[in-house]
């Protein structure tokens, strides 16, 4: 049996591109010998999106941040993998919430950012999933809101 374990997502500055981010997803691939897909090419897919933590009127984004996709072979045991793409730092600053409202009462739109970010990661075999993970929900201010 395929399993992923112990999913982190990380997101940090890409040095010397202050309008860029570097999101890195970590994780544990293993396999027992006897699985019969060792020696197999896999699809490794690691999708980047909001969480809704329902701390917002407005739900999050719904298109992903970020999709990785890269071809495997599994080996048996246990091998540590890692996945690093580079998104604009305006990628994170896409959600819109309803948080003030004009003298007349009537809601103005201010930006809400993405605050709260996860990461999916799926292996597939001829499109059926194999074995997939979710990293913890990572939550802080990386776009305009952030400490740089």
């Amino acid at each position: 049996m395929v399993t992923i374990s112990n999913a982190v997502l990380s997101i940090g500055e890409v040095e010397g591109h202050p309008g860029e981010r570097s999101l890195h997803v970590v994780y544990h691939l293993s396999c027992a010998p006897s699985d019969p897909a060792v020696g197999r090419t896999l699809v490794e897919s690691v999708v980047v999106h909001a969480v809704d933590e329902h701390d917002a009127p407005a739900l999050p984004r719904r298109v992903p941040i970020a999709e990785v996709r890269a071809a495997v072979t599994i080996s048996a045991g246990t091998e540590h993998r890692s996945v690093r793409t580079i998104v604009q730092r305006t990628d994170l600053d896409v959600e819109q919430d309803w948080w003030s409202s004009s003298q007349s009462g009537e809601p103005n739109p201010i930006a809400e950012w993405l605050d709260h970010i996860a990461a999916d990661v799926a292996l597939h075999d001829e499109g059926e999933l194999v074995a997939q993970a979710t990293t913890p929900t990572v939550t802080g201010s990386w776009g305009a809101l952030g400490p740089d």
